[in-house]
């Protein structure tokens, strides 16, 4: 459902620099989970708050602690023409043709392709009218899956941003990312919250279903997300 993390983390699978897998079987992959929890997605169970992180405005500040973690240079641009970082259609469409040719790494971005899929760009047709996407189907759990290819012509026509990847200047030990999505866990989970949500879990364990579905319809909150 994530499209950010969906193609960033194409993007990593497209450079061969994935981190593997934690189950072979069903492709249950590390770098969906370090880039899930590095952003802050995993945290929250309300899928509207989740697709909206996906924006700009609200995903600058932990892309930025996403891409220190793992070790990459980047830059976003945006079609916003509001923001410093913005690109006309021509001005993304060469950006775009540039980075693809000169570097051959892919380009993420915030989802113009059909969720919950996404792609990392790849490519590009009829001088960059048409954009080339790349990525395994999140739902195809074979062991040895192939990947989908999609193009979309009116991809500007959608509000989105670009995250064109660089070199990695160092790869981040994975007991490192660990330690480092260890505090981001205890950063989402107690910032502005006036509960302790293991305290919290282990009263809800302690009420039967129906009492579980008879408090979120009285507080309409996911378990576990808090009080309003």
């Amino acid at each position: 459902m994530q499209p950010l993390t969906g193609s960033i983390r194409a993007c990593l699978d497209y450079m061969g620099e994935n981190y593997g897998f934690i189950h072979d079987g069903w492709r249950l992959n590390k770098g969906t989970v370090y880039i899930y929890n590095l952003l802050g997605e995993a945290y929250t169970h309300d899928a509207t708050r989740m697709y909206n992180s996906n924006t700009i405005n609200n995903s600058l500040d932990e892309i930025k602690r996403l891409f220190g973690a793992l070790g990459y240079e980047y830059e976003i641009y945006t079609n916003n023409s509001e923001r410093s970082d913005y690109l006309t259609k021509e001005q993304a469409k060469q950006r775009i043709k540039e980075h693809i040719f000169s570097k051959n790494r892919p380009v993420a971005t915030n989802g113009f392709f059909d969720n919950p899929i996404n792609y990392a760009v790849i490519g590009y047709e009829n001088d960059g009218e048409t954009l080339i996407g790349w990525n395994y189907h999140v739902f195809d759990f074979t062991s040895n899956p192939t990947p989908k290819i999609e193009k979309k012509s009116d991809w500007y026509e959608h509000p989105l941003f670009f995250i064109f990847l660089d070199e990695q200047t160092e790869r981040a030990d994975e007991n490192e990312l660990c330690r480092r999505i260890i505090r981001e866990a205890y950063y989402y989970l107690t910032e502005g919250k006036t509960i302790n949500l293991y305290d919290e879990l282990i009263r809800l364990l302690h009420q039967t279903e129906k009492e579980c579905i008879a408090e979120a319809k009285q507080t309409n909150n996911v378990i576990c997300q808090g009080r309003k």
